[in-house]
């Protein structure tokens, strides 16, 4: 997922103010491929080249299994933060990390 808003940069007294991106980046780190993690993290930066802001970086998995954004080291190479959402061992919790990644959505959107 990936969210922006423009905002008024905060300047000094007299000064004009001028809008700045603010962007947060929510990644389901199980399924998605490290190929377009890597695509959007460049647009991102992309992004902060004009006067952008990343408020947030998230990636979210239960990190206790393998998948292939685990491996490919996306993670570590754009300072995503891990959050870790436990699946349970029944097989039922399918789509748990995904409900938190909507949770903190959604927290973002009103809270930023």
């Amino acid at each position: 997922a990936l969210a922006t808003e423009n905002r008024a940069k905060e300047t000094g007294k007299g000064k004009k103010a001028t809008p700045q991106a603010t962007v947060a980046v929510l990644v389901d780190a199980e399924n998605a491929h490290p190929e377009l993690v890597d695509s959007v993290m460049e647009e991102v930066e992309a992004c902060w080249g004009e006067g952008g802001v990343a408020v947030v970086k998230r990636a979210y998995a239960d990190w206790t299994r393998d998948f292939p954004l685990r491996k490919s080291g996306a993670v570590q190479r754009h300072l995503l933060q891990r959050v870790h959402q436990q699946s349970s061992f029944t097989g039922r919790g399918r789509g748990s990390s995904n409900t938190l990644m909507v949770v903190d959505a959604m927290e973002l959107l009103y809270n930023h």
